[in-house]
């Protein structure tokens, strides 16, 4: 009786096994086809609980450097991260929706997804510095970063690990559509506004990411109509309120809420004079200055934004020293002025040094990820007159 009753469970057993074999033999397409409404879902569970693992740095980060400090690396996390508070603007604060606190936000320039490939997150954090810059917590809570539209489409998954990452370390994101650096066609030059090209990719990217809290929009990098021959100050103007309203346009039909970043509209986003009569016609809106320094003969001074400190919230969405020598005293010297007008303003005046890039020239790391002078300006500032913490 004994072995009868055995051989009986056996069989049911193993009929079990078969029937549950039959019922994951149907399932499994389902889960691993992302059109199928599971397939999405189950892909979904998994980015949102677990972070990418990376490869090593590939031969073309090698070549950079014969001497190298280590690349940093991310820890897997096995539960995905709350989302910041989203900010509104109010008067001349950016304040936070939970708490309605105004908040200080400083960083970076981002170039990954502009210059030439890889166009990778893993590349950003491992070759270009930012891993290192979150490592060793340098304490910026800003990113503004560089985007070609002929290129958004191919960049999205990547852009979206780093603004997944942005979270997770309590910074925002800028996504600030440039004119290409690899397309001559659509170069700088031939590129003084933006075209309906660039309004449509912001439109696509404020889609993509309308429930990301972090994440505001930028019109265009640095107008400069100025350079359109033939055509007066006031006509240059009006050439970039055109432009650029029809990106912002494009950006409020995808995510209504969206705080909109507005550049300076002429002199390669220095100058905002015409702002003084002329607000930009949305509301939620932080204007952008680039600070760099000029020859006296492109008539550019600093009043051409400083007017507009606590009347709207100021960006100073490049600054840092001269490009072309990095260790330049002037230009560090200009540069300590930008810092010093932004300490003397906090919670009004917010900045982004320009920028992490491998370039070996604009960036605040040698190709080796070695410190320029204009880095350690930056984490000393970061130091002295740290920005708002949100993690």
């Amino acid at each position: 009786m004994n072995r009868e009753r055995w051989l009986f469970l056996v069989i049911l057993g193993t009929l079990a096994g078969i029937v549950w074999g039959l019922v994951m033999t149907a399932a499994l397409p389902a889960l691993i086809d992302p059109a199928s409404p599971l397939g999405t879902e189950a892909m979904v569970a998994i980015e949102e609980t677990s972070s990418p693992t990376f490869t090593p740095p590939s031969p073309r980060a090698l070549d950079r450097a014969s001497t190298r400090t280590p690349a940093p690396r991310l820890t897997p996390t096995s539960t995905p991260s709350p989302q910041l508070p989203a900010l509104y603007v109010d008067g001349p604060y950016v304040k936070r929706s939970d708490t309605h606190a105004p908040v200080w936000l400083k960083g970076i320039n981002i170039e990954e997804f502009r210059q030439s490939n890889p166009h990778t997150f893993s590349d950003l954090y491992n070759v270009q510095g930012l891993g290192r810059v979150t490592q060793e917590q340098w304490g910026v809570n800003l990113q503004r970063v560089a985007i070609d539209p002929e290129t958004v489409a191919a960049n999205l998954n990547e852009i979206d690990k780093l603004v997944a990452f942005a979270n997770k370390n309590g910074m925002y994101v800028i996504l600030t559509p440039f004119a290409s650096a690899v397309n001559p066609s659509r170069d700088e030059a031939h590129l003084p506004v933006p075209d309906d090209l660039v309004a449509a990719a912001m439109g696509y990217l404020a889609d993509a990411f309308k429930d990301r809290t972090n994440v505001l929009y930028e019109l265009w990098n640095e107008p400069h109509p100025d350079s359109i021959p033939s055509i007066n100050y006031d006509q240059q103007w009006q050439v970039w309120m055109d432009a650029g309203i029809k990106v912002a346009q494009s950006i409020r039909s995808k995510n209504p809420q969206a705080i909109l970043v507005v550049p300076g509209g002429d002199k390669w986003a220095r100058d905002m004079t015409y702002y003084q009569d002329h607000p930009f016609p949305f509301n939620n809106v932080i204007y952008d200055v680039h600070d760099y320094w000029a020859y006296p003969a492109y008539h550019y001074s600093r009043t051409m934004w400083t007017w507009a400190i606590g009347k709207y919230p100021i960006l100073i969405g490049e600054f840092g020293g001269d490009p072309t020598n990095p260790a330049d005293s002037s230009g560090l010297d200009y540069m300590q002025e930008t810092y010093r007008i932004v300490d003397e303003h906090p919670d009004m005046v917010h900045y982004a040094v320009y920028a992490l890039t491998d370039d070996g020239v604009w960036g605040i790391f040698t190709r080796g990820l070695i410190d320029l002078p204009k880095g350690n300006a930056l984490r000393d500032d970061l130091r002295k007159y740290p920005p708002t913490r949100f993690n």
